[in-house]
């Protein structure tokens, strides 16, 4: 997801890294799924790229150890109204927060 909106924008992994100021490396270990993003980096990543996350809906939740993972679909739209599907696992931890896997 975020590969296809940066390309669609034509940043380069180290522009966009620049706009959010993080590194290069991180934005390509994002790309290849290697590394997963808080909501608040994913919201950040959401308003560089001129996209907006639509609020999710639970479609199913389990529990995976000692956390319990709430899967839901969200809709991503570019401001040229294209929109993209994907589903966002949030992991609750036992802090509180959730931590994001986008498939």
């Amino acid at each position: 997801m975020v590969k296809e909106a940066r390309l669609v924008k034509g940043y380069t992994q180290g522009k966009l890294a620049d706009l959010l100021t993080t590194k290069q490396t991180g934005i390509s270990r994002l790309e290849r799924g290697l590394s997963l993003p808080s909501l608040s980096f994913l919201v950040k990543i959401a308003e560089v790229l001129g996209t907006y996350i639509v609020p999710p809906r639970a479609n199913s939740m389990y529990v995976n150890g000692s956390n319990t993972v709430i899967t839901r679909q969200v809709i991503v739209s570019d401001l040229r109204g294209v929109d993209m599907y994907y589903s966002i696992n949030l992991a609750a931890v036992s802090s509180g927060a959730y931590r994001a896997n986008l498939e």
